[in-house]
């Protein structure tokens, strides 16, 4: 058959009726349903026998209290990214379902807004699943429902860009089973699922201004543009707040490039390129607008957060980039493994077909479709991979405050949509040429070939790890056969495709078509499994001690990175003065920072020693793996001097000056002071690339029985070690002490501080230790878990709320946190700021009292009632006092005395206080933000004006049908 006698296209692949595809045959319809039917088989041990997916299990491997728990694999992952997430998700369903609007968190740090953070996702359409059954089965199935969200999303868009039906059934596939799409469902928000939908409803407005010949804005373009706003909203509220910047920043491109194309000749009256884009303009801004007032709630709130925090993102920001190579290798096979950002073998086949598409296509109407996307694709690889002069970008704020790699999941679904295109070509082409086979041999030859050629480089893998959350890039023998047996069938299926085109054989075209689809699925589903496998069932269970913490109402920390990590408390109900986020109100950092907290971009915690400061928090439980102590109790101690020789050289400058330990049989405790010496980091070294050591107890056979966290040298040193409570009386223990160098390598054989026994049955006379335990440290014992976790109880804390009567004032905040480590500082009195109103009287009428007068003793208040956003109090005074709560002070808080709003005061720095006069008075704070009302009645005005709009329009509509009609009688 010659080459003119090409067979006409099948019903399944004809191209839509009008440009931009509206719509919807069968072929569409069985390619729609085909793929939610795979995603479902694919997770049915999730949807049907409550198989669990989600990585919270890992806790068992990170976190002492679950030591005693099962849990799947260790996976190499960082912590933070499981942590920020799900805790939040249970805690917000809870809140919604106990009829509360989520406002305010008081269950971490000292109090902190929960709206205002885009973390807590606080009006997430995701948030529904849970709100109906906040169970970890729903929460499994949220994560599925995201990745069908994720697939229709994109199989839409192929749609609206008019991709026949099995090109759009290969984008949804290649978007919803990417295993870096998988990978990253708990560790960057629920909304980037959304971000195929977002590109979807601005395609949809982008076709309608080419679409619209005025010279203003259409009715038609109007309605699309809300639309649009509509679904960015969504998405804002759902998304992380950085991810939803990128994707609305890309769409707003993509709208402009799309909507602003001069039309074919002849297509459509012709506007001038300035008319077009202006027009793209106010089409934006009515959809900015729309999603500004429709998120408002959270957008206000927000803001104000932005202004009254601290984060790392306001310093340099996070340098994190993919490299291209990196990238490159990704696509071609999953060098990552379960979490690359790999699109299976036929998409990164079909990818350079995608040049062609637009020569070919009949229904884009003169659009270079596929070269439109191409170049915006290309220019968000720049991003992703911060490629001069594309990079330049990220000096400007506020793209200076995003993370690169979060663009890569709009490289994945444009790159989709790209390798989609060069299937639908392939389908449609009328031509019979050899590129297709070029095409699969050359990425074929790419896949396999670059492992040798990169081994024979001498190219070290370990340079492309972009990513904490990510494994360490790698090969396998696994992804090469892979590439292989895929390379193979690709081309052995369009050797098929072609022959059933030279014998105008219709059935075996299809066959071919369709199993091209099927090896696509294929080479992506293979990578499925270890994206997201099914994993140990994990429900944050009542480990000991939490449940007496929890009963207690009390505030907690937990010493130590491995015990109750931060953010799990929210599961709990528990307060932790400790957070985990990327963002913090910037009187609590400050304050922890004194205190002498571990800072980092995430994190906040806790070591020991702990501080003096502590007691301001109002702590009263402490967890940790090792005896609690501060440094003054630690000075208390009859300390021995150690059995070795001292000092020891350990070469390179570091030195054990001196060794010293007592053992303590009420804490059954070892405590030890140490003096070292090490250089300080030179160069490029982190502060933290530091020599370390590590003290442990072993027992008369070897065994270890306590031992210290790693600790970095300082000059004056100190650790304390459990003399675990279930240990025999008289047992002889003996004290090592381990050296590790800057990298953590072993310097030298343990040096022997001591030997001793243990003087009494701790485990047999508990209630004894319990009640001597506070003396001489301050810090009770209260229990030992199984696991080695121990609760100690701080001896004397300061209440939730309590009146004081001797103040100290100062000029500003600055000198008020300075004040609180001076030595003059005492706890039973409260800092207050001169700045703040009704300060200075307070002053001058304390000054005009003697100090001889003064009340030196606190008086403890009882909290009435406690909600997230409520505090209900009563006082009764012989003298006037000031009111001190141990919650921060943040914008929002108002304080009512007897029903009359009273100025609120910051006492101690960061915390709450309010000045009473001498009777008895009802005390209440509330938590009103106003820019959460403002944000609301934005959101209300907006919806009214649009309705009056809306029913204006139809009105208008049905006088001019009337009229039409009576003008045809």
């Amino acid at each position: 058959m010659s080459e003119a006698a090409e067979p006409p296209l099948p019903e399944a692949e004809q191209p839509p009726a009008a440009a931009g595809g509206r719509s919807y045959d069968q072929a569409h319809f069985l390619a729609l349903v085909a793929f939610l039917v795979l995603v479902i088989l694919v997770f049915s041990p999730t949807l049907f026998a409550g198989k669990s997916i989600s990585r919270v299990d890992l806790l068992c491997h990170w976190d002492t209290l679950f030591a005693g728990y099962s849990g799947s694999a260790m996976v190499g992952i960082e912590p933070s990214s499981i942590l920020f997430i799900v805790p939040y998700f249970f805690f917000v369903a809870g809140l919604w379902r106990q009829g509360e609007v989520p406002l305010w968190n008081s269950l971490s740090e000292f109090g902190c807004p929960l709206l205002a953070d885009p973390e807590s996702a606080v009006f997430s359409i995701f948030q529904i699943p849970l709100l109906l059954s906040p169970t970890f089965y729903t929460y499994n199935c949220t994560l599925v429902l995201k990745l069908l969200v994720m697939g229709l999303g994109t199989f839409f868009l192929a749609r609206r860009l008019g991709l026949g039906a099995l090109a759009c059934g290969a984008a949804a596939l290649t978007m919803a089973f990417c295993p870096y799409n998988q990978w990253y469902l708990e560790l960057i928000g629920n909304g980037y699922c959304l971000t195929p939908f977002l590109f979807f409803a601005f395609t949809r407005l982008a076709f309608s201004l080419r679409e619209s010949g005025a010279k203003k804005l259409s009715p038609q373009v109007a309605k699309s543009a809300l639309w649009s706003g509509f679904t960015a909203a969504v998405m804002i509220l759902s998304a992380h707040i950085e991810i939803s910047f990128c994707a609305i920043f890309a769409v707003s491109l993509w709208t402009l490039l799309l909507g602003a194309f001069p039309p074919q000749a002849g297509d459509m009256p012709a506007k001038l390129p300035a008319q077009r884009l202006l027009l793209g303009f106010l089409a934006l801004t009515i959809s900015g607008a729309t999603a500004f007032f429709l998120a408002a709630p959270m957008l206000l709130p927000f803001l104000e957060f932005l202004c009254n925090s601290e984060s790392y993102k306001f310093g340099a920001g996070n340098p994190s980039y993919v490299s291209f190579l990196a990238l490159l290798l990704s696509f071609s096979q999953p060098v990552y493994g379960g979490a690359s950002p790999y699109l299976g073998f036929c998409a990164f086949a079909f990818l350079p077909l995608a040049l062609f598409y637009d020569k070919d296509n009949r229904t884009a109407k003169g659009v270079p479709l596929a070269k439109l996307l191409l170049g915006l694709n290309l220019f968000l690889i720049g991003l992703s991979c911060r490629v001069l002069p594309v990079s330049l970008l990220f000096k400007v704020k506020p793209f200076s405050f995003i993370v690169a790699n979060y663009y890569l999941h709009i490289v994945v679904l444009l790159s989709a949509i790209l390798a989609a295109m060069g299937f639908d070509w392939l389908l449609k082409k009328e031509k019979k040429d050899w590129v297709p086979f070029l095409a699969a041999i050359a990425a074929g030859l790419f896949a396999c070939l670059i492992r040798p050629f990169l081994s024979l480089c001498h190219f070290s893998l370990s340079s492309l790890s972009f990513d904490d959350t990510l494994p360490a890039a790698s090969f396998s023998n696994y992804d090469f056969y892979a590439a292989l047996f895929s390379c193979l069938a690709l081309l052995l299926l369009l050797a098929l495709l072609r022959m059933s085109r030279c014998a105008a054989r219709e059935a075996l075209r299809r066959f071919a078509a369709v199993s091209i689809l099927i090896v696509w699925a294929a080479s992506l589903l293979c990578l499925s499994k270890p994206a997201l496998p099914l994993r140990q069932a994990f429900a944050y269970p009542d480990a000991e001690p939490l449940p007496s913490v929890k009963a207690s109402g009390s505030r907690v920390v937990a010493c130590g990175s491995h015990i109750l990590k931060p953010n799990i408390n929210l599961c709990y109900g528990i307060r932790d003065i400790r957070a985990l986020n990327a963002i913090f109100p910037e009187r609590y950092l400050s304050f922890m920072d004194k205190l002498g907290a571990q800072i980092t971009s995430f994190n906040v915690g806790l070591d020991l020693p702990v501080s003096g400061l502590l007691r301001l928090t109002s702590v009263k439980n402490i967890l940790s793996g090792s005896p609690v102590y501060d440094a003054a109790g630690l000075n208390r101690l009859a300390m021995k001097e150690a059995e070795a020789a001292l000092p020891l050289d350990f070469g390179s400058g570091i030195m054990l000056r001196r060794a010293s330990f007592c053992y303590e049989p009420r804490q059954s405790a070892v405590f030890g002071k140490l003096a070292l010496q090490a250089p300080e980091p030179v160069g490029k070294e982190k502060k933290s690339a530091r020599p370390g050591f590590q003290a442990y107890l072993l027992d008369s056979q070897k065994n270890v029985v306590a031992l210290c966290e790693r600790r970095s040298f300082r000059e004056n040193a100190s650790y304390s070690l459990s003399v675990p409570l279930k240990l025999k009386a008289g047992s002889r223990l003996q004290l090592y002490l381990q050296i590790f160098d800057k990298n953590g390598a072993v310097l030298g054989a343990p040096v022997k501080l001591a030997e001793f026994l243990s003087d009494q049955a701790v485990g047999q006379n508990f209630e004894q230790v319990q009640a001597q335990a506070q003396a001489p440290l301050g810090y009770k014992l209260i229990a030992e878990s199984p696991s080695g976790v121990r609760l100690y109880e701080m001896a004397q804390p300061l209440s939730d709320a309590y009146l004081v009567r001797r103040y100290h004032f100062v000029d500003s905040k600055q000198e008020a946190l300075e004040w609180l480590s001076d030595t003059a500082f005492d706890w039973q009195s409260v800092v207050l700021e001169r700045s703040e109103p009704g300060v200075r009287a307070l002053e001058k009428d304390y000054i005009a009292k003697t100090s001889a007068n003064v009340d030196a003793e606190i008086e403890d208040v009882a909290v009435q009632r406690r909600g997230q956003s409520l505090l209900q109090l009563e006082v009764e005074l012989s003298k006037p006092a000031v009111l001190v709560l141990t919650d921060i002070n943040y914008p929002g808080w108002k304080a009512y005395i007897d029903g009359q709003e009273a100025p609120l005061l910051h006492g101690n720095y960061a915390f709450r206080a309010l000045a009473l006069t001498t009777g008895k008075h009802r005390v209440e704070m509330r938590y009103q933000p106003l820019s959460f009302y403002v944000g609301v009645g934005l959101f209300f005005t907006f919806c009214i004006l649009l309705l009056i709009l809306l029913l204006g329009r139809g009105f208008r509509v049905s006088q001019r049908a009337c009229k039409s009609a009576s003008k045809s009688h």
